[in-house]
Formats: C-alpha cells, sequence, structure tokens
C-alpha cells in the first residue's frame, strides 16, 4: 500500500487512505 499512500500524501485524503487503508 506504499503507492497508494504516497499518492493520497499528495492529496488530503492522506489522512483518510493511510487510517482507513
Amino acid at each position: 500500500m506504499g503507492a497508494v499512500a504516497r499518492a493520497a500524501r499528495t492529496s488530503r485524503r492522506a489522512d483518510v487512505a493511510e487510517g482507513s487503508d
């Protein structure tokens, strides 16, 4: 999930994606 967290980090969903996913 590194790629997902990395992409989400750029967006405001970083907190949600990292916590949810």
